[in-house]
């Protein structure tokens, strides 16, 4: 990575944990499809390379216009994260199951801390 991206990913990175410790993380950052996608992103990073060596090889190893080129890697794209999904669900959760550790509280169960102007609402 050059030095000067380095930097506002960096800035990114650390402005993201400290809303997420603060509490303060955007609703669109707490979605269901954001946290499935944070989950899916190993086995996609594990298997993104196979299937772009590999379908680049099975496509005939040639080179493409722009526009067939965009369409090879959205498919390259979608073909590697329905791969890390199968990882996923497949290896990756059995065996988190099997021999992961287990914590008190699950990530989904933990509440961001309140500061002293709020007031708990009664259930």
């Amino acid at each position: 990575m050059l030095p000067l991206a380095a930097i506002p990913c960096a800035l990114l990175i650390g402005t993201a944990a400290r809303q997420d410790l603060n509490g303060t993380t955007p609703g669109w950052a707490r979605g269901k499809w954001v946290i499935r996608l944070g989950e899916l992103s190993f086995a996609f990073y594990m298997v993104h390379r196979i299937v772009i060596v590999f379908g680049h090889i099975l496509l005939g190893g040639g080179s493409y216009s722009t526009p067939v080129a965009v369409g090879v890697l959205l498919l390259f794209a979608a073909a590697a994260l329905l791969l890390g999904w199968v990882l996923m669900a497949l290896v990756e959760r059995p065996l988190m199951n099997k021999f992961g550790k287990r914590s008190k509280a699950s990530i989904h169960s933990i509440e961001p801390p309140r500061t002293d102007d709020q007031t708990p609402i009664a259930a």
